[in-house]
């Protein structure tokens, strides 16, 4: 009887489990699924700033170029960044290089259409990591020769010198 008893009670647990587990959705907790974006690392904060990048789209536009900034915390937490001004182009297959002593990501290039047109524009994102104040993109104009336009390059940051290396 004891057994009985037992295995009735156990099996009325397991089928309230199965009823909460089928009453449960899952929910997107962070950026979509994408390629070719760039990621940063401040190593002050253990922040990640993503940007970027490129989706599966519809029939009508195969592909869609994103220009969106994600942080990820060390806490594992994924939250959308608004930036403020103008934001550059969707784009993916550019680059980005992250100067600490400034909190800001710095972004070369990359792909604006399908396989082109490419850029050759840089864009600044101060207060990257979104702790010490709102982020805000802003366009540079460099002085001197501007490499050509690109993408599937790569670049690094020289802090001595202040200077975004773009290669490739």
């Amino acid at each position: 009887m004891k057994r009985i008893v037992c295995t009735l009670v156990l099996t009325l647990c397991a089928i309230a489990l199965v009823g909460q587990l089928a009453a449960q959705t899952w929910q997107v907790a962070g950026p979509v699924p994408r390629w070719g974006h760039t990621a940063v690392i401040d190593p002050t904060t253990n922040v990640m700033v993503a940007f970027g990048g490129k989706v599966p789209g519809t029939n009508a536009t195969p592909y869609l170029n994103l220009n969106d900034v994600w942080r990820l915390s060390g806490g594992l937490a994924w939250t959308a960044l608004k930036p403020t001004g103008t934001a550059p182009a969707g784009r993916y297959q550019h680059s980005a290089v992250y100067d600490s002593l400034n909190n800001r990501m710095i972004v070369f290039g990359g792909a604006e259409g399908n396989a082109s047109p490419c850029a050759n524009d840089i864009w600044v994102l101060s207060d990257a990591n979104g702790k010490t104040g709102t982020p805000a993109w802003v366009q540079l104009v460099p002085t001197g020769t501007t490499p050509a336009p690109r993408a599937q390059h790569g670049a690094v940051y020289d802090p001595n010198t202040n200077s975004m290396i773009v290669y490739g």
